[in-house]
């Protein structure tokens, strides 16, 4: 499909307005076309992505209605990856913020989801219907979360639960690279997507972030948020495909560095153990996670003795 091609390339080329432009024109074809369900699955596939790519891209709601293909509907993982993913998931929920708009019960079929697809970068998987779920979920979490967002941008303040969700989003987005089979897809808009969504965090950075979450959730939750911003930004620092100001930067590496210090953590492994608790692989993360533990230079007893009140754990003002 000619159009479909013509998305990416404006995508590709942050022409959002073409963009949008030719992805309603692809919209119309397939309503006339039955859905997507009458297109075969290569053709679904690249539709179906170059929507959640201008969405995330844009923080707008998809355009095409949500459409599993039915003949991988019951696609799953192994069973240890989902009985495991469903006691991780028991365990995040525990700890995040909720709100009407993110329930316990929509946080854990998100988080069930988004642990599954984590562990399964670290399992070997040997079914077709492995890899298969494996799309599935990242196509169901990336939709759910692109209207999730889209949602929150009549918010005038960032919330807690917009945080979360904001982060949870940029952390899908951050698994997208170590996708082999998928990799074309993503190519051109990855940075372009994770820098919007870290924009939209830092926008939720205050001076009493760290206070008003320990009243809501457990400071955990936000070091994984934290984590995924920190890593994000100096990702899209590093390559320097998008300009990002590099306070920006600063001040995730500061909010991260301060959230460690509160939670009393001073060693790597320490760090590591807790963001486990929530989405976490070590082939997609590992190395961010050993490379921010550097950048914050906490070792291991410069975190406690660097140990500071809650009243005094302020974002810096850049």
């Amino acid at each position: 499909m000619l159009v479909a091609i013509q998305v990416n390339l404006a995508l590709g080329d942050k022409e959002y307005d073409a963009a949008k432009t030719h992805m309603r024109c692809v919209t119309d074809l397939v309503t006339k076309a039955g859905g997507l369900q009458s297109f075969g699955y290569t053709q679904w596939r690249h539709t179906i992505w170059n929507d959640l790519k201008l969405a995330s891209a844009l923080l707008e709601r998809p355009m095409l209605e949500y459409g599993l293909r039915l003949e991988s509907m019951n696609c799953t993982f192994p069973p240890e990856v989902n009985s495991e993913a469903h006691r991780l998931s028991l365990e995040t929920v525990r700890m995040i913020p909720t709100s009407d708009t993110l329930t316990s019960e929509m946080a854990y079929d998100l988080f069930n989801r988004l642990h599954q697809l984590c562990l399964s970068f670290d399992t070997t998987l040997t079914e077709e219907a492995h890899f298969l779920a494996v799309e599935n979920s990242f196509y169901t979490v990336v939709y759910q979360l692109c209207n999730s967002i889209a949602d929150s941008q009549s918010h005038t303040e960032c919330s807690d639960t917009d945080m979360l969700v904001l982060g949870t989003q940029l952390s899908t987005w951050m698994c997208m690279p170590s996708l082999v089979n998928m990799r074309a897809l993503f190519n051109t808009v990855i940075n372009t997507i994770q820098s919007k969504l870290v924009y939209r965090i830092w926008n939720g950075l205050k001076p009493d972030l760290i206070i008003q979450w320990e009243s809501t959730a457990k400071l955990d939750s936000l070091l994984w948020i934290m984590f995924q911003a920190s890593s994000a930004a100096i990702s899209v620092c590093s390559t320097g495909e998008t300009w990002m100001p590099s306070y920006m930067l600063e001040s995730f590496l500061t909010t991260t560095r301060q959230v460690a210090m509160r939670l009393q953590i001073h060693s790597l492994a320490h760090f590591e153990k807790t963001l486990r608790k929530f989405p976490y692989s070590e082939n997609v993360f590992g190395d961010d996670c050993r490379m921010l533990w550097t950048q914050m230079g906490l070792d291991d007893t410069g975190a406690i003795d660097g140990m500071v009140s809650p009243s005094s754990m302020i974002i810096e003002q850049m």
